[in-house]
């Protein structure tokens, strides 16, 4: 079986990317030819501004519950790295392209020239979005051979937008989703190829949701990518309209709603998914 090569988009410091990454690097469907890595915020001034005016939108509270789940997942990441004989889990992008040759460029925005140069010099037969935080527009819309796949963590049509794995919770739904879409000009409404549901348990928290997701997400991604090989028909589910219903950042009041019922992570689950030896 000839792997599909792919460039892969991916979000910086994001863990719904890195497990995507991590475990589509190893598959048998795709060969990864190529890394786009952008910025969770731009680094810039208009990057810090745009910081501090997120947070006064979306709380302190949840402001500095994202940084201290941050510094969490970078103390995993090195306590992983001091054990001795164990297999790193979550490598980070930089060391990935290192180890296996991948060209690997950083830019501000995935709509920079330099992307699309970089995509065509490599020529590969598709894209992943990996959780990308970025609307991706034309030429790189259509710089691939067959198109761009996005790897959508929540349930469309009803979950458009950003952070499904916390509105779920937010929303009291017992069950979350995930959804493999081709990615055209408008926001999650490409035609959908694949979806699964999975149960949402007692104590779960977005992180825990989001882990799930991803693997859920890359399983599908590989049943994708089997079909498209073996140049079978591929699943189609009617396009979303663009009207649909659409989430978009939280804002103050819906985070102080969701730190009624449940805890935006626990340091159990990130001790867990950087020390267990299997996803």
């Amino acid at each position: 079986m000839t792997p599909l090569k792919i460039v892969l988009l991916y979000t910086s410091g994001h863990i719904g990317s890195a497990i995507t990454l991590n475990r589509l690097v190893h598959s048998k469907e795709y060969q990864i030819i190529g890394i786009i890595k952008t910025p969770l915020v731009s680094l810039s001034f208009k990057g810090k501004k745009s910081i501090v005016t997120q947070m006064k939108k979306m709380g302190w509270k949840f402001g500095w519950a994202l940084i201290w789940q941050k510094a969490w997942h970078f103390a995993m990441r090195l306590l992983s790295g001091l054990i001795p004989f164990k297999r790193h889990l979550l490598w980070p992008s930089i060391k990935i392209a290192s180890a296996l040759n991948i060209p690997l460029i950083s830019l501000k925005s995935i709509n920079d020239p330099e992307s699309t140069t970089f995509i065509k010099d490599l020529g590969p037969d598709l894209l992943i979005s990996a959780y990308l935080n970025q609307i991706i527009k034309e030429p790189l819309l259509s710089s691939p051979k067959i198109g761009i796949l996005n790897v959508h963590p929540g349930w469309l049509p009803a979950y458009r937008g950003v952070m499904a794995y916390f509105w779920v919770l937010k929303n009291g739904e017992d069950e979350a989703g995930v959804t493999i879409h081709w990615i055209d000009k408008g926001i999650d409404t490409g035609d959908i190829l694949m979806q699964k549901k999975f149960k949402i348990h007692d104590g779960m928290t977005q992180f825990d949701v989001l882990v799930k997701s991803a693997i859920v997400g890359v399983h599908l991604l590989r049943s994708i990518g089997k079909k498209i090989i073996n140049k079978e028909k591929l699943p189609h589910i009617k396009p979303i309209e663009a009207h649909s219903d659409y989430y978009s950042f939280p804002c103050e009041a819906a985070f102080n709603h969701y730190f009624k019922k449940h805890s935006f992570f626990n340091i159990r689950s990130i001790l867990k998914l950087f020390m267990k030896q299997k996803l």
